[in-house]
């Protein structure tokens, strides 16, 4: 008989398949946390399973969170072509063998590998034909090949790759310990179409972090979990897509080492926890574009994280001052507060205004009701309307001159000091339009093959039309972006408006977002529940490269009661970005509202915040050079106690200071876990040597218990009721001794200027002390200010007092040694900081 070419290529393509079916039903069985969901939309049935090459066990309970479809172990639908290695890792090239059954599968896939530094693994998988979307925000810190020479210890990777042998799948190893780190090795049914992509990959431990903004444990769930990440207006809740897309994790290993995983991928997904442990990756775009960081601690890994997406920026000093604001108020209602609030005496720096000053709710105006608004601001030195809403496209060149505009005429008005950008996911109260998506690729764009787990069930639900037409391209592309992209164009736009440090809170946020604003969590509700979730949201965010975040003090939704916002606001003292908010309707919550358990909680907690304020600007300053975290876990500083790594009720300022809120009702003290160390009591200086133990604190009260970490030194300044006249006080030391030893630094600058770093217009103190000396290095002298001068020093853990003590070789007479407290207190010492000093004892 004679076949034509097209028979044969029928039954070539049919051969394929039977082989394909013939290793399927060939695979060994597979344990339940192991099956990767075949039909991850719809219900599953066992016809359709089978057509799908995938294998049916249906369970015998009614309910079980395993999948009954689940793909073989050999499930493979692509060949390799090619693999050959490169001078920065390897390139391998796949052909497709068999369809999914999704349109539009891509024919030729590229595989490349870059070890781009010894910590930074690089591994994209595209289309090798076709150009597919690519992120173009933010600036990705590209790596630039150089010469990359195996035998150069310098540069050897702390990571190896091994490739599948069979199909599209790849393995991390760290090379240390052959740890495998991410194994997507003929696993979870690899799919790469035109509007779906599937990968999924084991992991070697269940202690994974990140994957926000989610509302979940510090330790995400594992357990069957779905994370969906698309941008979107909603009052947090579990189990919905928040405000920001961030598909980055952290992950603690069984040795204590951690490494992160990062998707450069601004498409809708979800992303898929379950026990094995393993993840799922579904996107609905794009490519796949994996770094990998090897850590090796978690810090390390932020700081590699940070070096590509962009270091958080260093905020303006008075913006780490207490900040209050509501939805719903006159502007008598604004001068009320001002007016209760100093005579309170609470500290306090910024007073914010929500669209309540608008006219007719529209972005850069002022109503009638609060033309008084332009004087109010001068003596303290966004969002819809009722018809319609226009969404500028930031990705555009001319909007970003537009937008300097409508803010360089709105500050000749009124002189704002900072912006508020809200509803920027971009929210809309409609979905896509009112006329409905009419482009002709509408059904494409709005309802492709696969939707995440999005709130409302649709890309447009509460939000623009997919399918509307950006600069960049579209915007099913780019929503994830949008926040982002309108933060970029306002941080560049207030920088040459103010000349001075833009400071700028965003509700919707990207990767790369910290480098030019801070975030607030969102409209949360006035509850414990909340107040607690605040820490892990808090902490996640700071993962994210994100450190200027804090959550509404009091909530937002619903009325406070006093005690919850008792607690609340001593744990919003210790929030980055420190702002009490409220909603439209609620009654005022603002501390000296409250009555005077409130004020006393505020005073005392506020008063603590800014007389730690050098110590806390410190720490954004090392996240602006580094990529450090200014909050942190605990595991952080303790790696290799993994007691640590489920704690989301406690945190820390640095690696210093571990903050113990009051989470519950009716509680005068608080069960925490000290992990093995040297731990001081903030206010009465009391010594606690742990050895890993669970202690019971005492927390009066109007007051929020810290601890001071034995080994490092703590910058502070005599605090007054703002910023800048905290700042015209004398500096103090706090010294927590660990084996006779401390270290610390102090970072100080004019707390406004734009290239303070660049132009070296800054100081820097080294701190150290070892057995009886204590001694200063000045790093960097170049802000001149007479106000710089330390006047005290405290030192802790000091079992023998001094019989003489000289500075610098001079006699000095002005210290008290409390035997019983184990405290030896330098007073009126009167040091230049600008100059280096020696004081022994």
């Amino acid at each position: 008989m004679h076949l034509t070419h097209f028979n044969i290529n029928i039954f070539i393509l049919l051969f394929i398949q039977f082989f394909f079916l013939l290793n399927t039903y060939n695979c060994r069985s597979i344990p339940n946390e192991l099956k990767f969901d075949c039909i991850p939309k719809g219900k599953s049935d066992e016809i359709i399973c089978k057509q799908l090459n995938c294998s049916w066990t249906p369970a015998n309970q009614s309910f079980t969170q395993w999948p009954w479809c689940y793909y073989p172990e050999c499930y493979n639908n692509y060949n390799t072509i090619n693999i050959s290695k490169t001078s920065t890792g390897v390139v391998a090239f796949y052909n497709l063998s068999v369809e999914s059954n999704y349109k539009k599968n891509i024919q030729i896939l590229r595989l490349e590998v870059i070890f781009e530094t010894s910590q930074r693994l690089r591994i994209t998988i595209d289309d090798a034909i076709q150009i597919r979307y690519k992120p173009p925000f933010p600036k990705i810190n590209e790596f630039k090949e150089k010469s990359f020479k195996k035998n150069d210890s310098s540069i050897e990777s702390d990571l190896i790759v091994r490739l599948a042998k069979n199909g599209v799948g790849f393995a991390v190893i760290r090379k240390v310990d052959d740890t495998v780190l991410f194994d997507s090795r003929n696993i979870g049914g690899f799919i790469f179409s035109d509007q779906f992509i599937q990968l999924s990959a084991l992991l070697p431990s269940k202690y994974i972090y990140g994957l926000g903004e989610h509302r979940t444990n510090l330790v995400l769930d594992s357990n069957w979990k779905t994370y969906t990440m698309f941008n979107h207006d909603s009052t947090p809740k579990p189990d919905i897509n928040d405000y920001g897309s961030h598909p980055f994790y952290l992950l603690m290993e069984k040795s204590g080492n951690s490494h992160g995983v990062f998707l450069f991928n601004s498409n809708a997904m979800d992303i898929i926890l379950q026990p094995a442990p393993a993840i799922t990756y579904r996107v609905i775009g794009g490519i796949l574009d994996f770094f990998f960081f090897s850590g090796p601690t978690p810090s390390d890994v932020i700081t590699q994280y940070t070096e590509i997406i962009g270091r958080p920026f260093l905020p303006p000093y008075w913006s780490l001052g207490f900040h209050m604001s509501r939805y719903g108020q006159t502007f008598e209602n604004l001068v009320q507060v001002y007016n209760r609030t100093i005579e309170a005496g609470i500290p306090w720096d910024t007073h914010w205004n929500d669209i309540d000053y608008m006219d007719n709710k529209d972005d850069f105006t002022l109503s009638n009701n609060f033309r008084q608004l332009p004087e109010y601001v001068n003596n303290l030195h966004k969002v819809w309307n009722k018809i319609g809403t226009v969404f500028p496209d930031f990705t555009h060149p001319k909007t970003t001159q537009y937008w300097k505009n409508q803010i360089l005429n709105f500050h000749n008005i009124v002189k704002f000091d900072g912006l508020w950008l809200d509803m920027n996911e971009p929210a809309n109260f409609v979905n896509g339009d009112f006329n409905g998506c009419s482009s002709f690729k509408s059904d494409h764009w709005e309802f492709p093959p696969y939707i995440p787990g999005i709130v409302g069930g649709q890309l447009n639900y509460k939000t623009i039309c997919m399918s509307a037409s950006q600069f960049a391209g579209i915007h099913y592309d780019l929503h994830n972006l949008y926040g982002l992209v309108e933060t970029i164009s306002t941080h560049n736009a207030l920088s040459e408006v103010k000349n001075t440090r833009p400071f700028i809170i965003s509700r919707s946020s990207y990767p790369g977002f910290g480098h030019y604003a801070g975030h607030w969590t969102g409209d949360i509700n006035s509850s414990w529940d909340d107040m607690k979730q605040s820490i892990t949201d808090i902490i996640n965010f700071n993962l994210f490269g994100i450190p200027l975040v804090g959550a509404d003090i009091c909530g937002f939704h619903h009325d406070t009661t006093v005690e919850l916002c008792s607690r609340w606001i001593q744990l919003g003292a210790f929030y980055p970005f420190s702002r009490n908010h409220n909603g439209q309707y609620m009654k005022d919550q603002d501390p000296a509202a409250l009555g005077l358990h409130v004020i006393l909680s505020a005073k005392q907690s506020l008063i603590t915040r800014y007389y730690l304020l050098p110590y806390l600007y410190s720490l954004f300053w090392k996240a602006h050079i580094n990529g450090e975290t200014v909050v942190r876990p605990l595991f952080f500083e303790y790696p290799s106690d993994d007691n640590t790594y489920a704690i989301d009720t406690q945190f820390l300022w640095g690696a210093a200071l571990l903050i113990l809120p009051v989470l519950k009702e009716k509680n005068n003290q608080v069960y925490v876990y000290l992990p093995k160390d040297m731990w001081y009591d903030f206010y009465n200086k009391t010594a606690i040597l742990s050895k890993g133990s669970y202690f019971f604190i005492t927390a009066p009260a109007h007051t929020i218990p810290l601890l001071v970490r034995g080994g490092y030194i703590l910058p502070t300044q005599i605090p007054a009721v703002t910023t800048t006249l905290s700042r015209q006080n004398h500096f103090e030391l706090i010294v927590a001794t660990k084996n006779n030893q401390a270290t610390g630094f102090l970072f100080f600058d004019d707390g406004e200027s734009l290239d303070a770093w660049n132009n070296k217009l800054y100081n820097k103190v080294q701190f150290k002390l070892e057995n009886t000396t204590f001694s200063s290095v000045v790093e960097m002298n170049g802000y001149i200010n007479d106000k710089f001068v330390l006047q005290n020093i405290t030192i802790l853990g000091i079992k023998q007092g001094p019989t003489s003590s000289q500075i610098n070789g001079i006699p000095f007479n002005s210290y008290y040694f409390n035997k019983t407290e184990q405290v030896l207190y330098f007073k009126m010492l009167n040091l230049n900081l600008r100059m280096p000093f020696n004081l022994t004892w």
